[in-house]
């Protein structure tokens, strides 16, 4: 039996064109001599449709595409919708072959669509295909083949996967079968929207087998890319903009807005102040001209003198202090904004997850934008996967000066992230053991980390919060993705001991 595998990248709610892509794939698969085309789990609606799923004719329009299914000649599909059933929502999947519609499967959708399905009979040898729907994360794929593993030991597994994304979500691909033996028999593509063809001979599957990187920096870039693209194809984007500082993490971004929409679609400021050191500048103009990329020198010193004229009578006798770094941050946020309004390009936010779990960013400055590829990706997995991507390009797409340099925001002179934050090896192991590990301060402090810096971590990442609430969304790349995985309250009287 000849198996077509569909790795679909499905649009929430976008149920006609689902519906488009379902048929296609079916013919082509029938072209090609497969006897069944098996899509992922919510094919046919999208991933998460949230709020929409309250729509009072929500039934009747998923219905009206089913039903347009129920059409497909000469190959059986398997396809996934969901119902709202009074007041709950059920996840459904449905074989479509010979001008009938069959219900295979069904259960109350919690948010999570992973299952089970016999492919055969209830013979306790007959193949199981299992849908896979959870977004990537760095330990999910392992965790997956390791679990269906020990069923495989006793039948073959088939697990089918989703491509693409949904706004902070993306599914990498990379379907695979295990034999009765638990070995693998087949590997589909990594990240890609592809229909591959299977086998299924004596109660085994059997396939081509292709590469998955196995590099935490690859995988992390290339998702992240895929992020960034999801949200802007998806959302009628065409351009791309961001601000460029001569600092690695905005360097990081450009080169995935470059790899995600083309240099010619992106554009960037520099916005110099006098606290800017030189290297700064000529770094970020080496940058942008080693990707080709439009940029701009916009000087905000005489901006930054302005508003602190008109604020200096209510400022009068206070010392310099937060507000005026701050002010230069809103500076750049503003003309930024501008730009984006101006041309129609996304603006692009490039704080790091470290950034964002401290604080260490200014609501309405740096934080501006409408996505943040990064955000989900500790600086020092920004440093690692910079020095890949050099290594993976073969030239110096990020110039080295930028990754050599010391962390700065360069709003005062001779400052450094280090000022304010732990070094970065000491400050992202801390916030990985508290956030993938939920690492109390005395797991922390009993693990050799200095009590001060364990103290003052939880209460910036704590009051951080707020910040976090008001940010861009960004790519999903670990299983504590902030806004996602792990929020906490705004409001709230706990201490973690």
């Amino acid at each position: 039996m000849k198996i077509a595998i569909y790795q679909m990248d499905s649009t929430a709610g976008a149920f006609a064109s689902n519906a488009d892509k379902i048929i296609a794939a079916a013919e082509t698969a029938r072209q090609q001599g497969a006897d069944m085309l098996i899509t992922p789990a919510l094919s046919l609606v999208g991933y998460q449709l949230q709020g929409l799923s309250s729509y009072s004719k929500l039934n009747k329009l998923i219905r009206s595409q089913i039903k347009r299914l129920k059409e497909i000649k000469g190959i059986s599909v398997i396809f996934g919708a969901i119902e709202r059933q009074k007041n709950q929502i059920v996840h459904q999947l449905f074989a479509s072959y010979h001008g009938k519609i069959q219900l295979i499967f069904s259960q109350e959708y919690n948010g999570n669509s992973n299952c089970y399905i016999e492919i055969t009979d209830k013979k306790s040898k007959s193949p199981l295909i299992y849908f896979d729907n959870s977004p990537f994360s760095l330990t999910h794929y392992k965790k997956t083949q390791d679990k269906l593993q020990k069923l495989a030991k006793k039948r073959s597994v088939l697990c089918v996967r989703p491509a693409g994304g949904q706004d902070a979500c993306v599914f990498d691909g990379s379907s695979f079968a295990l034999n009765a033996r638990g070995e693998l028999s087949f590997q589909a593509a990594f990240n890609a929207e592809t229909i591959e063809y299977i086998e299924l001979q004596d109660n085994d599957f059997s396939g081509s087998l292709k590469v998955r990187p196995e590099t935490d920096e690859e995988l992390l870039y290339n998702i992240a890319v895929q992020g960034l693209k999801n949200y802007v194809t998806k959302n009628g984007f065409k351009k791309l903009c961001l601000g460029l500082s001569g600092g690695l993490d905005s360097a990081l971004v450009l080169a995935m807005a470059v790899d995600c929409v083309g240099a010619e679609n992106c554009e960037v400021l520099l916005m110099p102040s006098i606290y800017t050191a030189e290297i700064s500048n000529t770094a970020a103009e080496k940058m942008a001209q080693n990707l080709g990329v439009r940029y701009e020198s916009v000087p905000i010193w005489e901006i930054y003198q302005s508003f602190k004229t008109a604020l200096a009578h209510r400022f009068d006798g206070l010392p310099d202090d937060l507000t005026e770094e701050n002010l230069q941050a809103r500076i750049r946020g503003t003309l930024l904004m501008a730009l984006s309004n101006k041309t129609g390009a996304l603006l692009l936010s490039t704080g790091n997850k470290s950034e964002v779990a401290m604080g260490y960013a200014t609501l309405y400055g740096d934080m501006n934008g409408g996505f943040a590829p990064i955000k989900d990706l500790y600086k020092t997995q920004v440093f690692a996967i910079s020095r890949w991507l050099n290594i993976y390009k073969n030239q110096e797409i990020i110039p080295q000066e930028i990754i050599d340099r010391k962390p700065s925001a360069e709003l005062r002179p001779n400052q450094t992230d280090q000022d304010s934050l732990p070094e970065y090896e000491v400050l992202d192991e801390m916030l990985y053991n508290i956030l993938e590990n939920n690492a109390t301060p005395k797991d922390l402090i009993k693990q050799g980390f200095d009590e001060n810096e364990v103290r003052q971590t939880f209460r910036r990442l704590y009051a951080a919060e707020y910040k976090r609430r008001q940010g861009a969304i960004g790519t999903k790349l670990s299983n504590s993705a902030f806004g996602i995985d792990w929020t906490i309250p705004l409001t709230h009287k706990f201490k973690p001991e």
